[in-house]
């Protein structure tokens, strides 16, 4: 994965958006920096096959890739991917009620086990 720096400004500002909403709903600080750390990384990824522009372009099919991704070569466990689906899910939602993206792709994503 690149670093985080290969967000551009808008995908920063969305982020940083995402942020303040957790913040005002109740979110705690160590979460709210967890789900940011891991929304960057997932949009960091996307970024490495340009599929982080438009947001509104990334599909079901991309956040799973990136969750089978993290299985296999991060050795992550069931636990930790589904903290990151909770992250995702939570930025997705966020973006669909500021109008920011019409659908949620992490709608139909359901890890079992």
């Amino acid at each position: 994965m690149m670093g985080h720096s290969i967000l551009n400004s808008y995908l920063t500002e969305q982020i940083v958006n995402f942020g303040k909403n957790l913040r005002v709903i109740g979110y705690q600080p160590g979460t709210i920096a967890l789900y940011r750390l891991r929304v960057e990384d997932f949009l960091s990824w996307c970024a490495d096959d340009d599929k982080a522009e438009p947001l509104d372009g990334i599909t079901q099919q991309d956040i799973e890739s990136f969750l089978e991704e993290c299985r296999q070569r991060q050795g992550n466990r069931k636990v930790t991917l589904k903290g990151k689906l909770m992250a995702l899910r939570s930025f997705f939602r966020f973006l669909v009620s500021v109008k920011k993206i019409k659908i949620d792709p992490t709608a139909n994503i359901h890890l079992t086990g």
